[in-house]
């Protein structure tokens, strides 16, 4: 098959969405022709907002390059197009049809490009809904099927103000009714009604977990056109707990890690201040952070220094490998997760988690299974801690259930049969229309 994908940041930028697309990619790219399209490339180039970023900024013009197999191709937005865009970007709130119109118009052209001989194209949402609006109407321009992983985070639910504003105020994240889709449509967030209009059209959606597939449903997309697949762990084959710890100058203390990119709406605030709560009752307990800083991460950490919470950067595979084989709980208590690969990382480790308490976690979890589900609130997250760093037994029992959860549910052999088996169908089923 000839398979292109779109998205707007991809590998090696860091995040679940760029890191797990690029793992399927890497292993389709194997057995077929891949070309992925797509406009960041490079962590230091993300712009603080999406929207505005990928559209407005003037980002650096990348080259083409081979992942794997794959051949991704950078797209670029002139100055004349910026320029053009500026009024219908800044004013998208204002005048939705005719903003996006134009956002569509000039994206479609420069994806028409790329789409000469291919079967597919397989639009990967990451808070750009631009991108597949542009796709599908690409998409439909070729006579070719649509395929859209929405990646819905319910986390959309809460109101802008409430997302942002600073844990010490008071912020306390809950998740938003299971089954309330509307609720999570608001002009220029992941969900807005473009979003909407793509995934009813779309030929086949890609869900992370059986949640995201009954809230589409909900909303009007036929279940036919769901697939549950979800993501799989990323690890080195070896791991060396014991080599990190020696590395950064630790004996036995507690481990508690953080790893995902340290942004506010992960949490990085909410367990910062749990520390001297766990603290208090185990003083020697470390807190790692591990993963690239974005956002107000900065000047979070310059408020929270202390020589307990060690934090590190991005790290190499076998690195980031290495700090969860030697922490004895993953806590990234989310809210902003379609499912949460690092989770499963943890797990295929043994680990037990601190998860955000969402409708996708708690499916993930088996609602607490494998670990602890809290809002975003320190003394919450200090307790659970203290309760897992004093029960061993409690901690190996989550560990082993998640381990047996990543082998039965989210191997990448797996994944990528039904990925494939996704795209033949719909090959099989156009090609009997045209007929």
């Amino acid at each position: 098959m000839n398979i292109v994908y779109l998205l707007p940041v991809y590998w090696p930028a860091i995040g679940g969405c760029e890191l797990h697309t690029h793992e399927l990619v890497k292993r389709l790219s194997e057995r077929h022709r891949i070309k992925v399209i797509t406009q960041i490339t490079r962590q230091e180039d993300k712009p603080g907002n999406l929207w505005f970023g990928t559209l407005l900024q003037p980002l650096p013009c990348r080259e083409a390059y081979q992942d794997n197999k794959a051949h991704v191709i950078p797209l670029r937005v002139l100055n004349a197009e910026r320029v053009l865009l500026y009024p219908f970007v800044r004013g998208f709130r204002r005048m939705e049809p005719v903003s996006m119109e134009a956002v569509r118009q000039i994206l479609q052209r420069k994806i028409m490009r790329h789409l000469k001989g291919a079967d597919i194209i397989h639009c990967i949402h990451n808070g750009a809904s631009f991108y597949a609006h542009a796709a599908l109407a690409a998409a439909r321009k070729h006579d070719i099927p649509f395929v859209l992983t929405p990646l819905l985070q319910t986390h959309q639910a809460l109101k802008e103000s409430e997302r942002h504003r600073p844990a010490s105020k008071g912020r306390v994240h809950t998740a938003p009714p299971a089954g309330n889709l509307r609720a999570l449509l608001s002009p220029m967030a992941y969900h807005d009604r473009f979003w909407l209009h793509a995934c009813l059209r779309a030929d086949a959606l890609i869900a992370m977990t059986d949640t995201e597939k009954r809230l589409l449903a909900q909303w009007g997309v036929p279940r036919e056109r769901i697939h549950t697949v979800g993501v799989g762990p990323i690890l080195a084959d070896h791991f060396d707990g014991k080599a990190f710890r020696k590395r950064h100058g630790i004996g036995s203390e507690p481990i508690v890690l953080f790893l995902g990119r340290k942004h506010e709406l992960k949490g990085i605030e909410e367990v910062l201040q749990s520390a001297p709560k766990v603290w208090a009752h185990m003083p020697d307990t470390l807190f790692f952070f591990v993963g690239p800083k974005e956002g107000n991460a900065r000047k979070i950490f310059a408020e929270h220094q202390e020589d307990r919470v060690i934090e590190i950067d991005q790290v190499s595979l076998q690195e980031k490998t290495d700090a969860i084989a030697a922490c004895d709980i993953l806590c990234m208590p989310s809210m902003n997760e379609a499912l949460g690969g690092v989770f499963l990382e943890a797990w295929t480790l043994r680990k037990p988690v601190i998860a955000g308490d969402t409708p996708p976690l708690r499916e993930l979890t088996g609602d607490g299974k494998g670990g602890f589900l809290v809002n975003l609130e320190p003394a919450r997250i200090a307790e659970k801690i203290i309760v897992l760093l004093n029960d061993r037994r409690l901690r190996e029992q989550m560990g082993l259930w998640g381990k047996e959860r990543v082998v039965s549910r989210y191997s990448w052999p797996s994944i990528t049969e039904k990925m494939e088996q996704v795209y033949l169908n719909l090959l099989v089923s156009a090609q009997y229309l045209r007929e």
